[in-house]
């Protein structure tokens, strides 16, 4: 499992697991969730057929955002 952030303009964060991807949008709240193998082009968000995955990702996704955050706080000024 991948998990990814796009620069701070776009506010997207997200995961990457196998054929899945799974990205959320830090300003909406909004997931969306595409199957890769099938849909490259990412022209189908399966997100309300999935909700339990959907539910496990974003909870990764948060804990992994929080992590990188605490780290930053914590890292020693004028590196």
């Amino acid at each position: 499992m991948v998990l990814f952030c796009t620069d701070y303009s776009l506010r997207l964060m997200g995961l990457r697991d196998g054929c899945w991807k799974y990205l959320y949008e830090m300003d909406s709240g909004r997931s969306k969730l595409f199957d890769l193998c099938q849909d490259g082009s990412e022209l189908k968000d399966l997100s309300g057929n999935d909700p339990e995955r959907v539910a496990v990702y974003r909870e990764r996704a948060m804990r992994w955002s929080s992590a990188q955050k605490a780290l930053i706080a914590n890292e020693p000024r004028g590196r």
